[in-house]
């Protein structure tokens, strides 16, 4: 009888040991997508930021040549 309980533990050891590694690696390839989203995302913000100061430096200038068109009047 504790032959077979020994069998059995070994066994269900194996079971898990098969089942962490499944879990390893989808764990793996999860953190890889994760990394892979957060390095898209923080170019399309520095992208986004880029523009965001464009648009400012250009109303700025606009703000400007207004001002001095109407100044000269």
């Amino acid at each position: 009888m504790l032959g077979v309980v020994n069998v059995l533990s070994l066994q269900t050891r194996e079971r898990f040991d098969v089942a962490d590694a499944k879990i390893d690696r989808v764990e793996s390839r999860l953190e890889k997508k994760i990394d892979d989203v957060e390095q898209r995302l923080t170019s399309k913000l520095d992208d986004t930021n880029a523009r965001v100061r464009t648009i400012e430096e250009n109303m700025a200038e606009m703000k400007d040549l207004l001002v001095r068109a109407l100044g000269k009047r």
